[in-house]
């Protein structure tokens, strides 16, 4: 989208016929006003402040997997069972509960993920047959079962019909000369 509003820059700073009609500069300023929405639309989804996010997160699941791995290391090397084995089960129960509260605390799968993952799945183990008599709008719904129809990816599928309209108009505009 960038490439065609600097491309859409250049040429309305080039002499042609196009940059002398009002249509053609309008077009310009409605297209480089677009671009700077679709691009505060993107910098409030904020990616990169999730995906750091994320990252903490799985850091600080990690310790909870490496405390409970030596818990279980520590009830290994001793074998002789007293008096311990409840402060261990002990231990394991808080770090068990600490990891369930951390898991709370986060953004993690839709169920969207789990529809994807079992369609994949099914894919694969029926790819040699092949369906018959299904009607279309059964494999419709199937399709659309599994398809993510969030406000943000919604947005991001309109760009491509929308930045083609933006060039044809251009080139359409150039052509007629209006």
């Amino acid at each position: 989208m960038n490439v065609v509003s600097v491309a859409l820059l250049i040429t309305s700073l080039l002499p042609l016929s196009i940059n002398e009609s009002k249509s053609g500069l309008m077009l310009s300023a409605f297209f480089s006003l677009y671009t700077m929405l679709v691009q505060y639309f993107c910098s409030t989804l904020n990616y990169n402040e999730r995906a750091l996010k994320y990252h903490y997160h799985q850091l600080e699941l990690e310790n909870f997997i490496l405390k409970l791995k030596n818990l279980l290391l520590c009830e290994k090397t001793r074998r002789p069972y007293n008096d311990m084995d409840f402060e261990k089960f002990q231990k394991y129960k808080i770090i068990l509960e600490k990891y369930q509260i951390s898991l709370q605390g986060y953004e993690n799968h839709s169920d969207l993920d789990y529809r994807i993952a079992r369609k994949q799945i099914e894919r694969y183990n029926k790819k040699d047959e092949i369906k018959k008599n299904i009607k279309w709008h059964v494999k419709l719904a199937e399709w659309l079962s599994y398809k993510d129809f969030t406000i943000d990816n919604i947005f991001i599928y309109f760009q491509i019909p929308i930045i083609t309209l933006i060039i044809l108009a251009y080139i359409w505009v150039a052509v007629v000369g209006l």
